[in-house]
């Protein structure tokens, strides 16, 4: 009954946020509000799996938390009245076609290519290693999951980063020159097919999800160029939105079965355990408790303490791995990102994170909208928006805060100079 309340308020705050925010699905809010309500959805369709009942202190959390998100968008529309920018006037009007030489093109296709194939090699040499003696190429992702030890060398680390960064490149080209000059370039996806390679070579399906989920800000971004910011017109987002979640959970199921986790659960549970575990996971956190904390904000800055502790800081080590959590159909350690922020800084301390998380995006969206359509700004707000896209499901807050976002800024504002 519990669940069905929740379902319930999520509604109401969607609507109450579609209406504020003028009709637009372009807002951190709405779009983590929507989140939580696929997250509530498939929980409360799989309450047999689960058979849990969550309290309504979660409820409020949850509900609360959204509405910081909003609070934030509409005091980031107040700063953002009183700022004078020289440039407003829309692009559109003396933009010219992006066009990058062919060779460039192939360059950057063999590039992907290669960086994919010697990373698919290096996982699967240390997979041969961690106990794949049949030498299964198909299930290799599956031993080096469970080893829990495979890192990649400096070399595979930044060419991967690299190829990332590269299909970025190519998806603004494409959606800048169909959504302002009317022009598909079609040659700009070659490379972005090719990155495939990367995706399959990794045993982690959150690093997919985050590519796709930059991905379509990007297309997001342009869309909305497209339509000069016009209040409504959101068919192709909605449209965009529900093949991106449906890409994402056939590529989901399909390395599932590379890791074991497609194998051994059918798919609604498979489903289930990744999409509302959390739900479960924020829900025992809140009630049962952790031991506190020995570094501030140790789940949220982790990865800036591990930059810390390699250059010799001495900086105590944390538990690297979320403890688990009983339900009916199993164990987890998938939480919310509320629970990291809360064990962090309290709910006060959450509450005002996500007050940040929507002045921030919704500043830098106004941004967008004055006519700074760089390719850096808007990747740079597909990665601010990666985080509270996964808000429902899990914490990736600490790789957005780590040197990895450093570097592919630092690429980003390369690939915009030379290409």
């Amino acid at each position: 009954m519990v669940d069905i309340v929740l379902l319930f308020l999520l509604v109401l705050e969607w609507i109450t946020i579609y209406i504020l925010n003028g009709r637009t699905l372009f807002s951190p809010s709405l779009i983590s509000c929507s989140m939580f309500l696929l997250t509530t959805t498939v929980f409360i369709l799989s309450n047999n799996y689960f058979v849990y009942d969550i309290h309504y202190k979660t409820i409020i959390i949850i509900i609360l938390s959204i509405f910081f998100i909003l609070l934030g968008e509409l005091y980031s529309n107040i700063l953002f009245s009183k700022v004078s920018y020289s440039y407003i006037s829309s692009i559109k009007s003396t933009a010219k076609q992006i066009n990058i030489p062919n060779i460039w093109i192939f360059i950057i296709l063999i590039f992907i290519i290669v960086s994919g194939i010697i990373y698919f090699r290096d996982v699967y040499r240390f997979s041969l290693k961690v106990g794949n003696i049949p030498g299964n190429y198909f299930m290799m992702a599956m031993f080096v999951r469970q080893s829990h030890e495979y890192e990649k060398n400096i070399v595979i680390s930044q060419m991967t980063l690299l190829s990332e960064c590269l299909v970025y490149l190519m998806i603004y080209c494409f959606c800048y020159n169909s959504a302002i000059v009317k022009v598909k370039s079609w040659k700009y996806l070659l490379p972005v097919a090719a990155y495939s390679i990367q995706v399959f070579a990794s045993d982690n399906r959150t690093d997919f999800l985050r590519t796709i989920i930059i991905v379509c800000i990007i297309f997001f971004v342009f869309e909305k160029v497209r339509t000069d910011w016009e209040p409504g017109n959101n068919k192709k987002i909605i449209m965009t939105s529900i093949i991106a979640l449906l890409i994402f959970l056939f590529i989901f199921r399909l390395l599932g079965y590379r890791t074991g986790t497609s194998i051994r659960n059918p798919l609604r549970e498979n489903l289930a355990e990744y999409l509302s575990a959390s739900i479960v996971g924020l829900d025992t956190y809140l009630i049962q408790g952790e031991p506190r904390n020995i570094l501030f904000g140790q789940e949220i800055f982790k990865r800036i303490y591990s930059i810390l502790r390699q250059w010799g800081f001495n900086i105590p080590e944390i538990q690297k791995f979320e403890s688990f959590y009983k339900y009916a159909g199993g164990t987890s350690n998938i939480y919310t990102a509320l629970k990291a922020y809360i064990k962090d800084f309290t709910v006060f301390g959450e509450m005002f994170c996500m007050f940040l998380w929507g002045l921030v995006i919704n500043y830098s969206i106004n941004r967008v909208k004055r006519g700074s359509y760089s390719f850096i700004r808007v990747s740079m707000l597909g990665i601010m928006f990666y985080p509270i896209i996964m808000v429902s499901i899990e914490d990736v807050t600490a790789t957005v805060l780590s040197m990895s976002t450093l570097y592919m800024m630092f690429y980003f504002w390369i690939l915009k100079i030379f290409l």
